[in-house]
């Protein structure tokens, strides 16, 4: 039952899920999460998007393996919070880019 609360968790489609798999008890999958991680491959961001303070939601990206196979996908998100002398800009639209900041 843990394992399955624990999958419905992290593919909640709701908006505001910020699912982190490090909180996860490793009992949960019966071995330690931390001695039993290895690399699958590599996924890419596109840079560009980040440059021009694009915020990114649920997109999806393939995990590509050292032999050029895709492995799986992987969902990420990206957002900015700006701040200016520790107040936060709420208005990102004023610059275009990460050099108008």
């Amino acid at each position: 039952m843990k394992v399955k609360e624990l999958y419905e968790n992290m593919f909640d489609e709701e908006e505001g899920n910020d699912f982190d798999i490090s909180k996860i008890d490793d009992n949960s999958f019966g071995f330690d999460l931390d001695s039993n991680n290895s690399v699958i491959g590599h996924f890419y961001i596109f840079l560009m998007t980040i440059y021009n303070l694009i915020d990114i939601k649920a997109d999806r990206t393939p995990i590509i393996d050292s032999k050029g196979q895709i492995m799986g996908h992987i969902r990420y998100s990206i957002s900015f919070q700006i701040y200016d002398n520790g107040e936060e800009l709420t208005d990102l639209l004023d610059y275009e880019s990460l050099t108008d900041l």
